[in-house]
């Protein structure tokens, strides 16, 4: 069974388009921001003028001495490129601006816009990726970008978001929203009706009735203290998942995906091979909701499908399958089992084995 579609040519240079500019615009803005934040100014105090560095917006920064021909040419190196910067990021948002058109008009805009939104926000404030990444149906989107084709929209089409909050790393680098508020000041940023659900704190939905909600794996031993939240005032406290060990040890799969505006949208997401595993796995589950254990088996289906045919220089090889745990590596053979013969010998058309 088929379970994806395979991007036309002009579909695939508009998603190659998208993607190399947006990379082009993200290192030049981290640059920006790192390197232009705040701003540079003469300060004259007793008499003297001093050089002084401006590093947030309440004024604070730090002096870099008295006048000097030295720190003249740090001023005007400071002013002159970021005046050099600022023109080259307004031309590639420019650019963006053009082939965002093009990917609405050759019907690849796929990401929700509420789920594009939240997840440039969390890229900002520098915590996608390093501190959470996407799980649940939302990280299709990766795998079909990555994959250069669509899956299904039945098997995409969703009404929430699942994170997973790696708790052992450090939010020392992460922008002041997440430092001071937690994910539901992010949320609120983005939309504010976002509120804690009155049942759950792990989960927060907005006025359209999209849920966000926020796992993480039970601490290894269990009786482990871990933070709960990500930071004090959050109101958000994660949800400790049994299952997830072995995820959060799967490597990170990155990819720019394309939102419902057709702008990029940065999605950091567990290894595809996780992601078929896991969803199989959901679906035996006993107690999962019937429809959702349906669900949760064709889209462990169509993903390992993506990483058979499109996907190879991701297989389901020994060493692949070590980071799982006993009675997952045996839910492989059965994912694997359409693209063998009846002697167990792979059975891909040739065209599949490179990677499209």
């Amino acid at each position: 069974m088929e379970y994806s579609s395979e991007l036309s040519n002009l579909q695939s240079r508009q998603q190659i388009d998208i993607s190399q500019t947006y990379q082009s615009w993200r290192q030049l803005n981290e640059h920006y921001r790192a390197s232009y934040a705040g701003g540079m100014g003469w300060k004259t105090i007793g008499g003297k003028d001093y050089l002084y560095r401006v590093t947030n917006r309440t004024g604070g920064g730090r002096s870099l001495g008295p006048r000097s021909m030295a720190n003249e040419e740090i001023y005007e190196k400071f002013h002159s490129g970021k005046v050099k910067a600022k023109i080259r990021l307004k031309d590639l948002s420019a650019s963006l601006a053009i082939f965002a058109g093009g990917a609405r008009a050759g019907k690849i805009a796929r990401v929700p816009r509420i789920t594009a939104n939240i997840l440039r926000k969390l890229d900002e404030q520098n915590v996608l990726g390093r501190n959470l990444i996407v799980i649940g149906t939302n990280a299709a989107y990766a795998y079909e970008a990555a994959a250069g084709c669509l899956l299904d929209t039945g098997l995409t089409a969703t009404t929430d978001c699942d994170f997973m909050w790696d708790a052992r790393s450090t939010l020392r680098l992460a922008g002041p929203e997440v430092r001071h508020g937690g994910l539901l000041a992010v949320l609120q940023s983005v939309d504010k009706s976002f509120q804690t659900c009155n049942s759950s704190a792990f989960c927060a939905v907005n006025s359209s009735g999209f849920m966000i909600d926020l796992v993480k794996a039970t601490p290894n031993p269990p009786w482990k203290k871990e933070l709960a939240k990500l930071s004090e005032q959050d109101a958000m406290i994660a949800s400790e998942i049994v299952n997830l060990k072995w995820m959060l040890a799967s490597p990170k799969f990155e990819a720019t995906a394309i939102g419902e505006d057709g702008f990029p949208v940065p999605i950091v997401a567990p290894d595809p091979r996780a992601f078929a595993i896991y969803k199989l796995f959901l679906s035996r589950q006993a107690d999962r909701d019937p429809t959702k254990k349906d669900r949760d088996r064709r889209q462990a289906f169509a993903v390992t499908e993506l990483i058979e045919k499109r996907l190879t220089h991701l297989p389901f090889d020994n060493a692949s399958q070590l980071i799982f745990p006993v009675e997952m590596r045996r839910l492989v053979d059965e994912l694997r089992q359409p693209y063998k013969n009846e002697n167990g010998q792979d059975d891909l058309p040739d065209t599949f084995k490179v990677v499209l």
